[in-house]
């Protein structure tokens, strides 16, 4: 709905409760708030505020995409981002935690994160880019991207235009990864299955040994 909704102190959106609908306007929250239920967010609608933003149930962003502001955003539960769809962030922490994960479902067009804010993939957590479309990972004001998790690229594209740290998992389904900006590369960093890992612009800096095993995916370095 319309208009500015504001939580004057910490809430609750419980398991099992209604499922929550945010269209147009805006929820503010000095606090934190939880959604343990369903949850849809669409329309570039924003939440708001210092508090916390928690999901837990299944969280989906739709048509028009969603506007988080001044957030600390974790999620442990199930983030859904279709085609088209684009997160607005402006001064958004996204953490991924152990358990949560992210699918990342375009099929034609562009599923994006992008704003002014970091997106970090806890260990423990996954992002799954399973549609077969492309999705950008976009440095259009995010300053970083951090995977210590799993990332599983089953099907598309999945481009990382923007820095960060790796020190997790990417495994592939005969698909491609684009690094197309510079990162470093950590200890305990592996990718594994086949596809193509296309090193295509910045600095990739290797903080450890590392080897790219027999049966990984295709290296490719270009500029």
């Amino acid at each position: 709905s319309a208009g500015t909704q504001t939580f004057g102190a910490a809430h609750t959106f419980a398991a099992g409760g209604p499922v929550v609908n945010l269209s147009t306007g805006t929820l503010s929250a000095a606090n934190a708030l939880t959604f343990n239920n369903t949850f849809n967010w669409s329309g570039n609608a924003s939440i708001s505020g210092t508090g916390t933003l928690l999901t837990t149930g299944t969280t989906t962003v739709g048509s028009g995409g969603a506007s988080p502001v001044n957030k600390t955003w974790d999620n442990s539960g199930t983030l859904v981002l279709g085609s088209g769809v684009n997160v607005n962030a402006t001064n958004l922490a996204l953490t991924n935690l152990t358990g949560g994960v992210i699918n990342l479902n375009a099929t034609d067009g562009n599923g994006t994160f992008h704003g002014a804010g970091t997106l970090t993939n806890n260990a423990g957590g996954v992002i799954n880019k399973a549609g077969t479309g492309n999705t950008n990972i976009s440095g259009s004001g995010l300053t970083a991207f951090n995977n210590a998790g799993t990332v599983n690229v089953t099907a598309g594209t999945l481009s990382l235009n923007v820095g960060g740290t790796d020190s997790g998992a990417y495994v592939f389904g005969a698909n491609v990864l684009s690094y197309a900006a510079g990162r470093n590369i950590g200890s305990g960093t592996s990718f594994t299955g086949t596809g193509n890992l296309n090193f295509q612009s910045g600095t990739q800096t290797f903080g450890a040994e590392h080897t790219f095993a027999a049966g990984g995916p295709v290296v490719n370095l270009s500029t």
